[in-house]
């Protein structure tokens, strides 16, 4: 594979595909040095490069990066400002950097873009628990649950937020 990927590249120098597949490859083969120094090639050829953006992205998370996978994503939502899993994957970003205000803002511009998107309203459910908004958590709970009517597990969710049991986001329920 290695060599097919050299070849079509010697072939092509300035298409960016073959850097990212070889970054790819060398993800499962490589070290982190060699798989970085290949998807920035391919970025460097075509910086508006979203599939190696979003491949870089989830290299800062595997490598614990996660202000550098938050910038990688915030270009990829640069690029395609209307797509909701971008703003969704921003959103989880955030919200694991302890960054809510962030996140409910990605949450809310993901459900704005996809009104069904359940698992961004359950997470902006979540968000907005911990920043102390019970009532618009429950809003977007309800329509989780209307999505998904067999998932006990947000019933049961509601009802806690309700009882007051539950005054900081979960992630462990879903």
């Amino acid at each position: 594979a290695t060599t097919a990927i050299e070849r079509a590249q010697a072939l092509d120098p300035m298409n960016p595909v073959y850097p990212l597949l070889r970054a790819q490859l060398l993800a499962q083969t490589g070290t982190t040095e060699e798989v970085r120094e290949a998807v920035t090639q391919a970025i460097q050829l075509k910086p508006n490069y979203t599939e190696a953006l979003f491949f870089l992205a989830q290299l800062e998370v595997a490598e614990g990066n996660v202000a550098e996978a938050i910038a990688a994503t915030r270009s990829i939502i640069s690029l395609e400002p209307n797509n909701p899993a971008r703003h969704y994957q921003l959103g989880v970003l955030l919200s694991a950097n302890q960054e809510v205000a962030g996140a409910i803002t990605a949450f809310e511009r993901a459900v704005a873009l996809d009104p069904n998107y359940a698992n961004a309203r359950y997470l902006l459910a979540l968000a907005y628990v911990e920043d102390g908004r019970r009532e618009d958590a429950i809003e977007q709970l309800n329509v989780v649950r209307d999505l998904n009517p067999e998932n006990a597990a947000v019933s049961t969710l509601i009802d806690q937020i309700e009882q007051g049991q539950l005054t900081t986001g979960v992630t462990d329920t879903a």
